[in-house]
C-alpha cells in the first residue's frame, strides 16, 4: 500500500511539474509520513484488537489492513 501511495504521488508531481525540476525530496518527505501513518495506525488497531481481546487474529490483522486500505483510499479521492 505504501508504495501504491508514493508511486501515486510521485506520477501526480511529474503531471504538475514535469520531469526537469528535482523532486526527490519532496517524494522522499512523502514516503516517509506515508510509513509513519500506515505503522501507527496499523499498530495502534492491532493492540487495541489484543487487549480487549486477549489474543490476536490473522483474520483480525486482515481485516485491519483492509480498512487502512481503504482509508488511505477515501484520503486521496
Amino acid at each position: 500500500m505504501v508504495a501504491w501511495d508514493v508511486g501515486r504521488n510521485a506520477l501526480g508531481i511529474a503531471a504538475e511539474v514535469g520531469d526537469s525540476p528535482a523532486t526527490t525530496r519532496i517524494e522522499l518527505v512523502h514516503a516517509i509520513s506515508s510509513i509513519v501513518v500506515f505503522a501507527a495506525g496499523s499498530g495502534i488497531g492491532y493492540a487495541v484488537f489484543v487487549s480487549t481481546l486477549g489474543q490476536g487474529s490473522v483474520w483480525a490483522l486482515a481485516a485491519l489492513l483492509v480498512g487502512v486500505f481503504a482509508l488511505l483510499i477515501a484520503l486521496r479521492a
